[in-house]
């Protein structure tokens, strides 16, 4: 999803394996876009959220990596002025 300065990517599956899977490909993928289209990434702005159900106190988290460097995970964010 984009907009303005903003780009937000949601990738889901059915266990940690598929999503994984889904995330190491469009990551690879995302360098490639940005040149081709002229954002540029903030790595400071840049952070991996994990949305599950409230039963799930400890989901398992695939790791996230942009160009070698590996993405933080934090519990919020601001989204469209909404947190």
């Amino acid at each position: 999803m984009l907009f303005a300065d903003d780009t937000n990517l949601l990738i889901s599956g059915n266990n940690l394996n598929t999503v994984q899977s889904k995330t190491n490909n469009v990551m690879q993928d995302i360098p490639s876009w940005f040149t081709s289209n002229s954002p540029i990434v903030n790595a400071g702005k840049t952070l991996a959220i994990s949305f599950h159900t409230t039963q799930n106190k400890m989901p398992a988290l695939p790791r996230v990596t942009l160009e070698d460097r590996e993405i933080s995970y934090n519990t919020e964010t601001n989204f469209w002025g909404f947190t």
